[in-house]
């Protein structure tokens, strides 16, 4: 069994954690507090630190702090090993997932993925790991277009969807209607910025 191999041995271990927005926030303390317990009670394990991104979507890595310092600690060789929950908490998208899992493998760093029971280092990892990642890719890619579908159905029916702050307006019972102390200062401006 892969967790079997990767608790005999002597490794800096590292912890990912991510929820997104629509996560419920006690995941987010809950998986920081199980990793934490779960490396410093393995007397082969050196606690190597949590990372983690709370309430970031998992499919731009360039948005994710702790994701970014997590690779910059195993480019400099302080990290051995990567537990994370899921595919879906390390990335959403497929291209992003194997380039930087090929990359850390090439820098000695194997992350193993909990639910899956996934370790880059086993042969059978990669082709595993590319048919999850492109499951949890396009997961995002459904829920997006199912959330694009009910604001356009929204928008036909006169439902504006997002109820956006408009100075000079107020939202009562899903109108936008005038506040009359504000709108005066609306018209001020409107004025002034078109009598020029």
């Amino acid at each position: 069994m892969v967790l079997e191999g990767l608790r005999n041995m002597a490794k800096r271990v590292a912890a990912y954690c991510r929820v997104s927005k629509v996560d419920l926030l006690h995941s987010f303390d809950t998986q920081v507090k199980y990793y934490s317990e779960r490396i410093q009670e393995n007397p082969n394990w050196e606690f190597a630190g949590i990372y983690s991104d709370e309430a970031i979507s998992g499919t731009r890595i360039s948005l994710r702090e702790g994701f970014k310092q997590l690779l910059a600690d195993c480019d400099e060789g302080k990290i051995d090993l990567i537990l994370t929950k899921s595919v879906s908490r390390f990335a959403r998208n497929t291209l992003d997932t194997l380039k930087t899992t090929r990359y850390l493998r090439s820098k000695g760093v194997e992350v193993y993925f909990e639910e899956q029971n996934i370790s880059t280092f086993s042969p059978e990892g990669e082709l595993m790991l590319t048919i999850i990642a492109a499951i949890a890719q396009e997961e995002v890619v459904s829920t997006s277009e199912n959330i694009k579908w009910a604001r356009r159905k929204g928008f036909k029916k006169g439902d504006p969807q997002v109820h956006f702050r408009v100075f000079g307006y107020e939202w009562k019972e899903g109108v936008l209607t005038i506040v009359p102390e504000q709108a005066e200062a609306v018209r001020v401006s409107i004025r002034g910025r078109f009598s020029d």
